[in-house]
Order: C-alpha cells, then structure tokens, then sequence
C-alpha cells in the first residue's frame, strides 16, 4: 500500500502553492450560518404535494454539515421526497429542478440527521450550482428549497425537520 501526502483540492492546493492563494470565504474561514425548518406533513397527503423548506441567497455554500430528519410516515406504502431548488415566484435566475440536493429519500422508515445533500461532489458548492442546467452564473437572488411528495400516500403524516449549514461569498 502507498504512503500518501494528499493536499485538499478545494483549499489546502492554494494555501501551499507559491505564490500563496487564499481560498474563498465560503470555503476558507468562512462564517457558518444555519437555517432550521419543521413542517408537518398530514395524513393522506398525496403524491406531488410540495413543502417549502428554505429561501437562501443563490451564493449560499451548503455545507455537509447539512442534515435532514423525518417521521416513520406510512404504514403500508413507502412514500418518498425530493429535495430540490427553485425560483421564487416571479424569477427565472436559474432552471427550477426538483431533485437535485437529494432524491428517493424513504419516509416509510423514521429517520434522523441524515444527510440533506446526496451527491459528495455537491457539498460546498453554491446553490445555484446544485441544478440540472448546472448554471456557471450566478443569478444573484434568493433561491427556495422545496420537498417534493413522491412516489406514494403518506398514510400516517408525520414531521420533517431540516437544519442547513451554510456560508456566503
């Protein structure tokens, strides 16, 4: 087995590279914000119904600190979510996609401090970035962050509970 010396690629290159580069705020020293919402899905609600979680800056950097908790919601199907982000009504910044910080997450199962954001490659980029269009420009506006039902009936209703770590630019 090699003996490695690795270097962070997001931060650490930069810092030990001659001339010296500092990262980012949003990577490098940056300042954690927190953004925590609880909603309460009822029973028998259906396929396709959405809860708005969260109204961040575009810029906003989504850390892996990031969790996401929910009830055991069915007794006899296996509803699931999408975590997506979208324009707010009335915006067009960014193309509107309703899976893309995490899809299939099962609500048949209790469930608490998973992670909110699927794909390791995602965490701490910005939010803008998380699309399917996967925009290089940021549209410099705020940014909802909606669950999407799927799937199935929640049959039993239940809590979700999101707490957001993140960092601006």
């Amino acid at each position: 087995m090699p003996l490695e010396a690795i270097l962070g690629s997001r931060t650490m290159s930069g810092l030990l590279a001659n001339p010296r580069r500092v990262g980012p705020p949003g990577l490098a020293g940056g300042r954690v914000r927190v953004w925590n919402e609880t909603l309460e899905v009822v029973a028998t609600a259906l396929t396709g119904s959405t809860y708005h979680m969260a109204r961040l800056p575009s810029n906003a950097r989504i850390l892996a600190a990031s969790r996401i908790s929910f009830d055991d919601m069915s007794a006899d199907t296996t509803p699931k979510i999408n975590l997506g982000v979208f324009n707010p009504t009335g915006l067009s910044g960014i193309t509107d996609d309703s899976a893309c910080i995490h899809d299939g997450l099962i609500l048949s199962t209790a469930t608490r401090n998973t992670n909110f954001i699927k794909t390791l490659d995602f965490e701490g980029k910005r939010l803008f970035e998380f699309t399917t269009a996967n925009s290089a420009t940021d549209p410099q506006q705020l940014l909802d962050i909606k669950a999407s039902l799927t799937d199935a009936v929640a049959s039993l209703g239940g809590t979700i509970s999101i707490e957001i770590h993140y960092t601006l630019d």
